[in-house]
């Protein structure tokens, strides 16, 4: 595949009109690069989120959406000319562009290809970046024939290492629930398609936790409940499966100390740190 840039930035929105402007203006010292180009997939937006992509690329495209993140996210991704793909959404700002120049100004990147980085997610109600969670997720990968994603929902890369664990951080908004109708929206979009996953396999404890989550700025009680039943999905794991869900019992403690189930919380932290 011949390449045209180093860097291809693809993003895939929906009425992210509140959003986008944060995020595109963050990334802007590297969109002015000629090394990389900024693509922009929108699924339907009835807000202002199309005028606003428009500002900063004339890589803008329409698709219908279809109820199956991975194909939107892949269909985003073929319009990628560069030798990388860095995946950014909406309810996203890059903390340090400066990092993500040096690093693909450099051949540090020649011996890797896929490039992890930091996501602090601010939590749920709070409107102060100051109270987040860190975790560190793939997001940029080298644009090849076996690169792709996958999974209907909380779509998931498919890609090669090795892997490059980068400094480059982003704050990530998506879990303030502060805007109520863009909350119920996404909630019901992502929850339906969810159920319908778990109709297919009730086994799948990845849908099944991602369901629990989804409820969790909607109806607590409920998210507990089907914390819950992920939890007990995840007790029938073999040992070695269980490292890749350690972050399960974080949640769902969140998820009982909201709900005042304060001999489940101690429980299920206990058996987290064992």
């Amino acid at each position: 595949m011949e390449h045209k840039y180093r860097l291809s930035i693809c993003m895939m929105v929906r009425d992210e009109e509140k959003n986008l402007g944060r995020c595109l203006e963050s990334l802007k010292t590297i969109i002015e690069k000629k090394f990389a180009e900024l693509i922009i997939v929108d699924t339907g937006s009835v807000d202002g989120t199309m005028d606003i992509a428009r500002e900063y690329t004339d890589r803008v495209y329409q698709h219908p959406w279809n109820n199956d993140f991975s194909d939107m996210r892949n269909i985003t991704i073929g319009y990628a000319k560069g030798e990388w793909v860095f995946i950014v959404d909406a309810d996203e700002q890059l903390e340090n562009p400066e990092e993500v120049i040096r690093l693909f100004e450099s051949n540090e990147t020649e011996k890797y290809n896929t490039i992890s980085v930091r996501l602090k997610n601010v939590l749920i109600g709070n409107k102060m970046a100051d109270n987040y969670v860190i975790n560190q997720q793939p997001r940029i990968f080298r644009n090849d024939v076996d690169f792709c994603y996958k999974g209907a929902v909380h779509n998931q890369p498919v890609c090669k290492g090795p892997t490059l664990a980068s400094t480059i951080s982003f704050m990530h908004y998506g879990y303030i629930g502060d805007d109520r109708d863009l909350v119920e929206k996404k909630f019901k979009r992502t929850s339906t398609i969810l159920k319908d996953e778990l109709k297919k396999n009730p086994k799948n404890l990845y849908y099944q936790f991602q369901l629990a989550v989804s409820y969790y700025d909607i109806d607590n009680a409920r998210g507990l409940t089907e914390m819950r039943k992920a939890h007990n999905l995840f007790s029938k794991l073999p040992k070695e499966r269980k490292k890749s869900y350690a972050y399960l019992h974080g949640i769902y403690a969140r998820f009982a100390f909201g709900n005042k189930e304060y001999q489940e919380v101690i429980d299920i932290c206990r058996e987290g740190i064992m």
